[in-house]
Formats: structure tokens, sequence, C-alpha cells
């Protein structure tokens, strides 16, 4: 109850200072005239330092209370074996023997103790030096703001005799031309028009008008010279505003990352402490309250959104639809406990990841690239895309890196290929109809593919369509919807399906879609090679126990690991695969294999390595982790090892597919021939010479 009370008491504080704060912020926007992101800027700080303050007091104030539960559990837990132990003493000898080890380990707790008070107080300190910080930044944005609001009142002041020095200007020399020659302008010509009736005007007085002028003329000057030098004053204030604003944006992101692993702790801590406790504490009344207590907690952490405010910031995204993150896929909706807590742990790595300087990489890149200009292929941009692309980039990148790889197609085919594709008559054949039924299996869980009249669907059956029309040997292959729909979250749909058109005709093997999907067969059995290179303990391990990685990786290869891997990695594996090919796929895969080598190679039973192989892929949960693993942990890997083995297996597979369609034709019904014949039949056509 105390408790309660002080988390109720420092509440109502943070909501007083809270109201505070935006009463002055209030009146600032009120009185001042400054330009509207400055304001903008201004208050997203404010209102993200309250929002991580209440973070950090909710985080807490849940902290102590699992801490308390933890430590009661753990008292109990030693009080009943402390009994048993000293029940079940043979002698007094004994007895002694265990109260001595006994003191030994409170004073070992004790010192822990101290320890962790000390770890408090630094952290409270460390908590008041950063509010202090902020205080200090909020009175600062205060003496900018009236600044700028007297430097505002001296412009306007200042235009205002602009104005009159204006009007007064023009009167003069409205008056300068009603009047005869003068011999002191060189701009002013002698005038036919004058006659003797003109008012005669003596030189000293033309001399005191253009005196007059020329004192204006300087007013002006100085007034200029003035305005300049504020005007760079007031540009130092926007560039000192701005690296705050980036400071402080950095020590949100750092909170963040922060705050997301603290999500994933807790998440595991509320699920370690709900489940049964052994000792028969289940039946004790207290027992009950704490788990009826640890539960109640669960479902809020549950219930609370994963979304990050840097994710909401760079989203084209409509904040208010909070169930979906940028890309349309649900945000935590019926995921695990241990799920949510991956998911969170991945995101806080991801942010640590961007602040760590790669965001900032890769901003200096698209700065100094020349717009317009052909997308170069360099070491930069490979190891660029190998960490991963930021979101705000991938559609501009990936849509130069496509257009680099397919432009001699695209000058042959001409402009206009793609909406000539949709003119193309519906015949009704078995890829159309196929496509109809995958076009809902695709990616159930997305919001733009779950329901028939969703956005996505309409695009994906028009680009799925067009590419049977531009490829018909192919057609249709179970696996391209998943590749067109990846493609249609990112890009725009004529630029999808030239990324389609890059992966399946250009980056992929001829027959990997085909009919018999040969090359996806040899892939497998070079993996099965590379993994006995890379991974030979672990390799020998499978084949003791007769497992075939090909059931599990086939899909991985064939789908571009969507559906296998979160959806954040499937974006990093595609930010590498659309730069350097289809090599990177073994490079992943075998980083998956050696991530997990030695869990694997715990197991003994077969069933369970299969099924822990299944769940491999999703069992990472740091995209930096499988980047490394994948890339600098497997070097060296030529591309000549890869090609040499695909060669060898192509012709052991060719051989099998062809005694394969021997023992077809000897058993084949008597339309078969005619099926052959039906043009709905022949794009699927597996001709090794196409």
């Amino acid at each position: 109850q105390q408790q309660q009370q002080q988390q109720h008491h420092e509440q109502q504080q943070q909501q007083q200072q809270h109201e505070q704060q935006q009463q002055q912020q209030q009146q600032s926007v009120g009185d001042s005239t400054t330009c509207h992101r400055c304001a903008a800027s201004e208050q997203r700080i404010a209102t993200l330092a309250e929002e991580v303050e209440i973070l950090e007091t909710e985080v807490g104030a849940r902290q102590k209370l699992i801490q308390d539960f933890h430590q009661q559990l753990t008292a109990t837990k030693f009080q009943l074996r402390s009994s048993e132990q000293f029940v079940a003493g043979a002698d007094e000898q004994a007895r002694v023997r265990l109260l001595c080890s006994k003191d030994e380990e409170i004073a070992k707790l004790q010192t822990d103790l101290s320890r962790r008070q000390d770890e408090a107080e630094r952290g409270d300190l460390l908590l008041m030096k950063l509010r202090r910080e902020i205080d200090n930044l909020t009175e600062q944005c205060k003496l900018y703001h009236e600044t700028l609001k007297a430097k505002d009142e001296v412009v306007v002041s200042l235009s205002n005799e602009i104005f009159f020095a204006q009007q007064q200007a023009r009167t003069g020399a409205a008056q300068v031309g009603s009047l005869p020659v003068d011999p002191l302008s060189d701009a002013v010509s002698s005038s036919p028009t004058l006659t003797s009736t003109a008012p005669t005007t003596t030189i000293g007085e033309l001399k005191a008008t253009v005196e007059q002028l020329q004192d204006t003329v300087s007013a002006y000057q100085l007034q200029n010279d003035f305005l300049n030098s504020e005007i760079v004053e007031l540009d130092l204030l926007r560039q000192d505003d701005q690296k705050l604003i980036a400071m402080q944006s950095s020590k949100m992101v750092e909170m963040e990352a922060e705050h997301l692993k603290l999500h994933s702790n807790h998440l595991i801590i509320l699920q370690e402490m709900q489940k049964p406790q052994v000792g028969g504490m289940q039946h004790d009344q207290d027992a009950g309250k704490t788990q009826e207590m640890v539960s109640r907690l669960l479902e809020d952490a549950m219930e609370t959104n994963v979304s990050t405010a840097v994710e909401s910031a760079t989203s084209s995204q409509s904040t208010a639809d909070e169930m979906y993150d940028r890309y349309g896929f649900e945000r935590g909706e019926g995921m695990s406990v241990s799920a949510k807590a991956k998911t969170l742990l991945r995101r806080g790595n991801e942010l640590e990841a961007l602040e760590g300087g790669h965001r900032a990489r890769w901003e200096v890149y698209m700065k100094n690239r020349a717009s317009g200009r052909r997308f170069e292929f360099t070491a930069e941009v490979k190891n660029l895309t190998r960490q991963g692309i930021p979101a705000e980039f991938r559609t501009e990148v990936w849509t130069d890196l496509i257009y680099a790889r397919v432009q001699s197609m695209m000058q042959a085919k001409g402009p206009g290929y793609y909406q000539s594709l949709h003119q193309m008559e519906s015949k009704g054949s078995l890829v159309e109809k196929q496509i109809e039924l995958d076009l809902l299996r695709t990616l159930p869980g997305n919001k733009y593919y779950n329901k028939p009249d969703a956005t996505g669907v309409a695009r994906l059956r028009r680009l799925l369509r067009a590419y049977a029309w531009h490829n018909p040997i192919i057609g249709y292959c179970q696996g391209l919807n998943r590749l067109a729909a990846i493609a249609l979250l990112v890009l725009n749909e004529e630029d999808a399906f030239w990324c389609l058109v890059l992966i399946v005709d250009f980056l992929m093997p001829k027959t990997y879609y085909s009919k018999t999907l040969m090359a996806s067969q040899v892939d497998q059995r070079v993996l099965k090679d590379l993994l006995a290179v890379k991974c030979p303990r672990l390799a020998t391990h499978l084949d003791n126990h007769s497992i075939d990685i090909g059931l599990i990786t086939f899909n991985w290869f064939l789908t571009i690991f969507v559906d296998n891997v979160p959806f954040e990695m499937v974006l990093l594996i595609w930010d590498s695969f659309l730069y350097e090919g289809c090599k990177v796929l073994f490079r992943f895969a075998l980083a998956v294999f050696k991530l997990n080598e030695e869990r694997l190679l715990q197991l003994a039973d077969t069933a369970q390595i299969f099924q822990q192989m299944r769940e491999l892929a999703m069992s990472i949960p740091d995209n930096r982790e499988l980047a490394h693993a994948a890339f600098p942990g497997l070097n060296p890997f030529p591309m000549r090892v890869i090609n040499r083995q695909r060669a060898l297996h192509t012709a052991v597979v060719k051989e099998e597919l062809a005694e394969m369609e021997s023992l077809r034709n000897t058993h084949q019904e008597p339309t078969f021939e005619s099926q052959r014949n039906d043009p709905a039949m022949i794009i699927f056509s597996d001709d090794d010479d196409n």
C-alpha cells in the first residue's frame, strides 16, 4: 500500500509538472512568432521528455514489484530447503556446519545487496542528471523564445521605418519629376515638354533634395546590414537548435532501445514466475495471490504497444492505425509471450544499430549521391547494404538497384510495356486459376492481403498475370506470389513487376521456378556440401540422424526467406540479395545453422532435432548477429565454388529427372498428349534451352 501511495503521489506530481509545462508552452507559442519548425521541434522534445519520465517511472515500479515477488519466493524456497536439511542432519556437528554455511550465504547476500544498492544510487544520480539536462534545455528554449521575440519586435519596427521612408522617397521623387532639369544629376535629361510656366527652383534646394535622398539610401543600407547580421545570427541559432535536437533524438533512441530490452526482460521474468513452483506452494493462499498478480501484470505487458517513436516518425503510415506496422503486419496480436519478448529485443537491437552510425552513413551517401545518376555498384554500397537499408531509403535504393540491372530489357521492351501486359485478354488458363487460389494464401497476416477486397490483392493479381504473359516459359509458380507481395510492400506496382523480373530472369538460375524446379533442387545439394565445409560437426550430426536439410531449407531459397524468418530479417536479406544475387542465400542459410550449431549438437533425438530445425530461422533475435555470421563469419566464400558444385549436381539431377520422365511417359494416360498441346499447359514447359 505504501508503494502504491508513493506511486500515486509521483504520478500526481508528474501530472502537475506536465500541466505546467503545457501552460508554459502554450504561453510561449502565443507570444512568439518564431518559425513552425522550431516550435514543433521544441514541443516534440518536451513531449518525448515527458514520455521518457513516465516510462521510467512505470518500468521502475514494475521492476520493484517483480523484485519483491522474486525475493519472497526465493526466501520461502530457502526456508523450506534449510528446514529439510536441518531436520535431516545426523548430529549436532552437521547442524552446526549447516548454520555456518547459512551465515556465509547471508554475508554474501548482504554484500550483493550493498553492491546493488550502490548501482541503484548511481542509476538515480544518472536519472537526476538527465532530468537536470532536460530542465536546462527547456530554459535555453525559453531564452531563445524571448530573444526571437525581441528581435521580431526590432524587425517589425524597422519594417515600419522602411515603409515610411519609402513613402517619403516616392513623394520626393514625384517632386523632382515636376522640377526643371537638375544639373547635378546625370540620370535626368532635358525635357522638351517644360514650359515657361513651370515653377522655378534654386540650385540650393535641388542640392538639399539630393542630400536628403542620399541620407535615405544610407539609412536603407544600414538597415540592410543590420538585417543581414540578424539573419546570420538567427541561422547560427537555428544550427545550434538542430544540433540540440539531434542530441535529444540520439538520447531518445538510446532510451527507447533500453526500454524495449527492459520490456522484453520483463515479459520473460513474468513468464518464468507464472510457471508452477515446486514444494507445494500452489496450495498456499499467498502463492495464489502472487500468481494472480503475475498473470495480471503479464496481461498488461502483452497489451503494451511495441511500436517506437522512431518508427512512428519515419513511417508514412497513419499514426492512428496502431494495430499495424509500416508494412501492414499486425503489432504483436496473437503472439506468444516468448515471441513478443524476442520481437521487443530485436527492435531494441535495431535501434542501437541505427544509433551506432549506420543510419548516418546512409544519410551521407544519399546526400552525396547525384540525383538521376545511374546506380553504381561499389564496395561502399555493398558494405552498407549488407548491414541493411534504413526504411526511409529502401524504396529509392531498391528502385535504383532494379533499374540498374534490367535497364537493357526495359529499353528493348519499350515504354509502357507493363501497361501493355494488362491489356492481354484473360483466357481462364490454369495459371490464372492457380493465381486466384494463391492470392489470399500469400501473406494472410498482412492487412493488404488478408481479404479479397484488400488493397494489395488486386495489385498482386495484376502483377502476377502480367509476369505470366511476360515469361510464358515459367508462367506462374507457387512462391512467386510471396516475392511479388514483398516487392509491392516496398515499391509501386510497376517497379514491383520489374523487381520480380529481376529476381526470376536475372538473379536466379533460369530453371529455378520451372515445372521441375531443377535449379532449386540443385541448390539444396550445393547447400549440403557447403554445410559440410563450414559446419562439419553439424553436418555429420545430421547425417548420423538421417536428416535431410532440404526439407527445411528448400522453402527458404524458393521464397527468399519470406514467411521463414521475422519480417525485419526478410528485408535485411532482400537488401543484400538484390545487390549481390543468389549467393547471399547460401550465406544466410549457413549463418542460421552456424548460430544454432551448438544447440542442435546437444540434441540426440531425431524428432527433436527436426522440430528445432523448423524453428531455427525464427529463433535469431538480432539482425546484426545474423549479418555478421553471414558475411565476416563465413569468409572466404568464393562464387566459383558454388558454380562448380552446381555444375556437378546439375548433371545428376538431370539424369534423375530424365529417368522420372521416362517412367511417367511409360505409365501415362491416353489423354496426356492432348493436355500437353493445350496452350494453358505450354507455359509450364521446362525446356532447358529457354
